[in-house]
């Protein structure tokens, strides 16, 4: 922690004083701002300086303990928000919902509170975390550090970080300490298995310097960041089909159920129309494999027969049927309250683009041809 109260009663930062003047000070009586009980100041060269609580301490708020990524995390961004001019404040003790962000600052008089993740913790524990800021009026930023930052694949806990914004799509931030810089991933879409897409943009924005990044520039972006597309080709849905198979073959559960789905329509996993295999790439917040919920798509508009016209919020009506019916699963993301019909409108853009619908009015759509199915017995 690197906030403590003084024998005045004084909120003091340690950051805030050089190693000399911290070598006197250490010296007095400091109590937590959190639980009023004693901690003491470190002061060394290995470690930036801190307080820390007494080993027989119970203070349950910073029972994590904390890496020197993490004290080197919140001291960078305090003093880039400083920088920026922006109102924060340290380790703010918000006593009315028992939580003490990383920094909490006032963005046009909208308290958001900072919290900079470096060690895994629990998805329900972030979850509760997020729901106390949320129901009390403060927005939340989560950003995740080294250990916490996706590589290829989205672990369960990662995922728990995502946002939604029109302009980035489904998004999340990573500090890097030794850079000096916030690193948004956006666009964010995972292929089979979970693995993150190389759609997926990375935006640095460095935090020091004359070339510093803005606070507003990171979260609200002047221009919509661009959707890279996904090649539609014979090969690219073969190898779909033999990662398909293959987890089918090894007993995959999600898959299994999937495959029981399609039985009871006379369809088969492997044997479903090419469209319903692509974009390989889909929303990071469904839990449904993308080539199901297109099934159940295409299903429809086979119905609906070659010319018939529908509108998109008749689609909408659809896929919220399909959710509540539990056919499409969302993961329970606390960071994204309204679902957004992100996936359901790419994919009918993609339909468009085949030629499978057409495009008529605003938010309407013809089909344009029958899907061709291969029914089992």
């Amino acid at each position: 922690m690197l906030i403590a109260m003084n024998n005045k009663n004084e909120r003091i930062a340690i950051c805030a004083y050089p190693i000399k003047d911290l070598i006197q000070l250490k010296k007095e009586k400091w109590t937590c701002p959190s639980c009023k009980e004693p901690v003491f100041m470190k002061v060394g060269t290995a470690k930036q300086p801190h307080f820390s609580h007494y080993r027989q301490g119970k203070c349950q708020t910073f029972s994590e303990g904390e890496t020197p990524e993490h004290l080197a995390g919140k001291q960078l961004l305090a003093q880039w928000f400083e920088l920026q001019q922006i109102p924060y404040q340290l380790e703010a003790s918000l006593s009315t919902i028992q939580q003490r962000p990383d920094i909490l600052i006032y963005e046009k008089k909208q308290p958001i509170a900072i919290e900079f993740q470096c060690s895994p913790l629990s998805a329900n524990k972030m979850q509760e975390r997020t729901q106390g800021y949320l129901k009390n009026g403060y927005a939340v930023i989560w950003i995740v550090g080294k250990k916490l930052t996706p590589i290829n694949k989205l672990s369960s806990l990662q995922r728990q970080f995502i946002s939604y914004q029109k302009k980035v799509g489904f998004y999340l931030f990573s500090l890097d300490i030794e850079q000096q810089k916030i690193v948004r991933y956006s666009q964010i879409v995972t292929n089979f298995n979970e693995r993150i897409s190389h759609q997926t943009i990375q935006t640095t924005f460095p935090l020091t310097g004359s070339k510093h990044q803005s606070f507003q520039n990171l979260m609200m972006p002047s221009q919509k960041v661009p959707i890279k597309k996904d090649e539609f080709t014979i090969k690219n849905i073969k190898q779909q089909q033999k990662k398909l198979s293959k987890a089918l073959y090894y007993g995959n559960k999600q898959h299994l159920i999937v495959q029981e789905k399609l039985y009871m329509q006379h369809l088969h996993a492997l044997y479903l129309p090419v469209e319903a295999y692509f974009p390989l790439a889909d929303s990071p917040i469904i839990r449904t494999p993308a080539y199901y919920w297109h099934s159940l798509l295409l299903l429809r508009l086979f119905h609906l027969g070659a010319g018939h016209l529908l509108e998109l919020k008749e689609l909408k009506k659809w896929w919220q049927k399909k959710v509540l019916a539990a056919e499409i699963q969302y993961y329970p993301l606390p960071l994204i309250q309204r679902k957004p019909f992100v996936s359901l409108e790419r994919y009918l853009h993609f339909l468009q683009q085949l030629g499978v619908i057409k495009a008529e009015k605003k938010d309407e759509y013809r089909v344009t041809e029958k899907i061709q199915w291969l029914f089992t017995q």
